[in-house]
């Protein structure tokens, strides 16, 4: 890791400099540069030892790179280039200029992108507003996971849902978990609501989507 860490940090002065000695053009990446190549494989096995991934020699991250297709035109570059823009506006203070953006199939007035102005929160929703509600619950008898599916899901209509209390996390699920964290939160989710910590004229956070 060490090793990585020195190379990313002379790497990243190198190529720096060779930047501002071309007048700050932009280098373009070249598998065959040895000091790009180094900087993007210390990069690479940085960001896997984040990961826990196993890291990988300059050769074989080279071999990667030469098959590696630009996704400059793709929807996810483009999507993502929004979420930067829009990104800016509440980094400067400037959520009034936000805006939905949509890339639709077929184009619409000669148009592939739509804008639409935010619609503001709706007080009713529990998704998108803080709503407070006080429920009656048996918490000697009912499990975490009764409360989870039968109260929060099909009472209040939420999904990918985190339960907190305090600030222990009881309940968490959604896109992206890993197999073996599912696992372990359904084991708990056995447990009854006042072993894990909800109690009588307890407060309890969820958040969760529609």
């Amino acid at each position: 890791l060490g090793q990585n860490i020195d190379v990313f940090i002379k790497t990243a002065d190198l190529l720096f400099t060779r930047r501002q000695n071309l007048n700050n053009i932009d280098l373009s990446f070249d598998k065959d540069d040895k000091d790009i190549m180094n900087f993007v494989t210390a990069a690479s096995n940085l960001r896997s030892h984040i990961f826990s991934l196993p890291l990988r020699s300059l050769f074989d991250i080279k071999s990667d790179a030469g098959n590696i297709i630009p996704a400059i035109a793709t929807t996810n570059a483009i999507i993502s280039g929004f979420i930067v823009l829009e990104a800016l506006n509440l980094l400067s203070n400037n959520a009034k200029h936000c805006q939905s953006t949509f890339l639709v199939k077929k184009p619409s007035r000669k148009r592939l992108l739509l804008g639409a102005k935010l619609e503001p929160p709706n007080p009713d929703c529990y998704v998108c507003s803080n709503v407070m509600v006080r429920l009656r619950i048996d918490v000697k008898n009912m499990s975490l996971k009764e409360f989870v599916e039968n109260v929060i899901k099909k009472l209040f209509g939420m999904k990918e849902i985190m339960v907190v209390v305090g600030e222990k996390v009881l309940w968490e699920e959604g896109e992206g978990m890993e197999e073996d964290e599912m696992e372990e939160w359904e084991e708990g989710g056995g447990r009854k609501l006042e072993e894990v910590g909800i109690r009588g004229e307890g407060m309890v956070r969820v958040e969760g989507g529609e």
